[in-house]
């Protein structure tokens, strides 16, 4: 099954008692509460804290109990939620520097949110993009953030917890040397793709307007390397989603480059779908994370963090899980 983008062992178990005893301070008692109880109640208090993560932009924020409460005992227990991602594909996920491996962006910051919001720590793991649904399945990660398309394929395997929606769009280089306009216009050129992308199938879709020659498809490993392909000439154009392609305009190192062509009759982009968090199926995280998400969007978070990292253009109104289908 292929994947749609656009997309380790647990190390924290003092974080996960750090928690058990926030719940334990936050149950009722008849008696009033001893010096003992007060330290304990304090020290607990102090715990939940320090499992939080900072985020750049957000005030600093407290694990909710009754979302926590929610979690199931064994990641309560090992306090650590592993989050398999592939970076980079900015601006939902890409590393600090080339010195610096620590996985920043969009994902990164709402992955870092709802760990805070449930007491545990959303610990990003890099995985090669089309490997992620496979090390899900076998237990290598307890959910899959890298932009990921909701289709009704995957929601046989996984649960999908939608937090947007975005479509695909074509990145040319600049002047559009080759006059694409609209899809029908790639008939006969080479097109990069993501590798295990959803873009494999859709511009493979596109070859149903060919009259001659049918798009030829260049599927590399990397978003950068498809911008490789296009700054060179090996590629006509990209084919991708939106708000990554967006994003990357804006980055001082592409300035000039490439422009993203707008086709009328998809303002939105092609096969605009809801896009989410993979979580494995049974693996009871599935209405944590969605009470998590939707906590954010109702206190206003989710908005910041879209603005922080310029999409506002995918927001939607509510989570949905399983949209597609």
């Amino acid at each position: 099954m292929p994947l749609a983008r656009r997309a380790r062992p647990a190390s924290a178990a003092a974080a996960g008692l750090g928690l058990l005893g926030l719940l334990t301070a936050c149950g009722g008692a008849s008696e009033p509460a001893s010096s003992a109880s007060s330290a304990g109640s304090a020290a607990a208090s102090a715990a939940s804290t320090s499992t939080a993560v900072a985020i750049e932009g957000l005030p600093a924020m407290q694990a909710d109990p009754a979302l926590s409460a929610t979690l199931p005992s064994e990641v309560k227990s090992d306090g650590t939620v592993t989050v398999g991602t592939n970076a980079p594909f900015p601006p939902y996920e890409m590393f600090t520097s080339d010195s610096d491996q620590t996985i920043i962006g969009l994902e990164a910051d709402l992955g870092h949110a709802i760990g805070n919001l449930l007491g545990v720590t959303f610990d990003l793991v890099q995985q090669p993009f089309d490997g992620l649904i496979p090390a899900l399945q076998a237990g290598k990660h307890d959910v899959i953030m890298s932009t990921l398309f909701d289709t009704a394929d995957r929601e046989k395997v996984v649960d999908m917890v939608n937090y947007s929606a975005s479509g695909s769009g074509i990145l040319v280089a600049t002047g559009n040397p080759g006059g694409i306009k609209t899809s029908a216009d790639l008939c006969g050129k080479t097109v990069a793709v993501q590798t295990g992308s959803a873009q494999v199938a859709i511009v493979k879709g596109f070859n149903a307007a060919c009259s001659g020659s049918e798009v030829m498809i260049k599927s590399l490993p990397q978003y950068t390397d498809e911008l490789l392909a296009l700054s060179t000439g090996s590629a006509d154009a990209v084919v991708g989603d939106i708000p990554a392609m967006s994003y990357s305009l804006a980055e001082k190192v592409n300035t000039g480059k490439f422009e993203l062509v707008t086709d009328p009759a998809q303002p939105n982009g092609y096969d605009s779908a809801p896009v989410g968090i993979a979580v494995a199926k049974g693996s009871g995280l599935t209405e944590p994370i969605r009470g998590a998400l939707q906590k954010l969007m109702d206190d206003g978070t989710y908005t910041t963090l879209l603005k922080k990292w310029d999409v506002p253009q995918i927001a939607i109104d509510a989570v949905t899980v399983n949209a597609a289908s």
